[in-house]
């Protein structure tokens, strides 16, 4: 499973804000589709990314972090996929 380290922002509940580290294991599957040849044997391109699990600093949970953080790490999580080898390599 691949893994990488990012930082996310959370705010605390005096509104303070705090850059966080964490670390992300996902699992991703994508096809480009194809888009040449009859038409019947063109289709959509088409991707699945599976956050397994996010390792948190003690005393920072899920719920501190924002939809929009959490949509952040899925779109580094597909940037860190785009840039693995086709042997699984950075």
């Amino acid at each position: 499973m691949p893994n990488f380290r990012t930082t996310i922002y959370i705010l605390d509940r005096d509104g303070g804000e705090h850059e966080i580290p964490v670390e992300v294991d996902y699992d991703a599957t994508y096809d480009p589709g194809r888009s040449y040849g009859p038409p019947e044997n063109c289709y959509p391109p088409e991707g699945e990314m599976t956050i397994n699990s996010i390792v948190w600093p003690a005393g920072i949970t899920l719920d501190m972090a924002s939809d929009n953080q959490l949509e952040k790490m899925e779109q580094e999580a597909w940037e860190h996929y785009d840039t693995r080898g086709v042997d699984d390599r950075e």
